[in-house]
């Protein structure tokens, strides 16, 4: 690519929609769980997400997607914030039902069509926001549990040696 501004399209293309009910449609989700994934996973990261997931997801398309086609859409950035939301409730070691459940459909449904279906649709976009946001969403919460853990180690530390003195 010598253009330049031809990089900015591997962030862009969530930007551009086919139609407007297309925008319409992505718009719904991201109001519907975006409330509850920012308040759990802070906007900061959802932004980030949000870059990494079009970047990668436009990578992928690169390297596997159809020949002469273009990837349009917020799709991969919807996939990542609902499998964010199904682990909202999730903990260091435990994995919510509703995660689980989540995962089987939408992924599912995803692979099922990638690979049998002959529309124009981005299934690999899809499934690259399913899997970064549930790495992401795993890492944030890991991320979170030491934070917790470090702050009841120092208020134990800091009892513990208030008591001896």
């Amino acid at each position: 690519m010598s253009n330049p501004f031809a990089y900015m399209r591997l962030f862009t293309h969530i930007l551009a929609h086919s139609s407007f009910d297309h925008l319409k449609g992505k718009m719904m989700y991201l109001l519907l769980v975006g409330p509850s994934v920012e308040h759990e996973f802070g906007s900061t990261a959802l932004i980030q997400i949000f870059g990494l997931v079009a970047f990668s997801s436009a990578l992928v398309h690169i390297l596997i997607g159809k020949p002469y086609t273009h990837q349009l859409g917020a799709s991969g950035a919807v996939f990542s914030i609902i499998l964010l939301n199904s682990l909202i409730s999730a903990t260091a070691s435990t994995v919510p039902l509703s995660f689980v459940i989540t995962a089987l459909m939408w992924i599912g449904d995803e692979m099922w069509k990638l690979l049998f279906s002959s529309d124009n649709v981005s299934h690999h976009a899809h499934l690259t926001g399913a899997f970064i946001g549930t790495a992401m969403g795993v890492f944030i919460h890991r991320k979170k549990a030491v934070v917790r853990a470090n702050k009841i180690a120092s208020r134990w530390f800091q009892s513990s040696r208030k008591k001896q003195k």
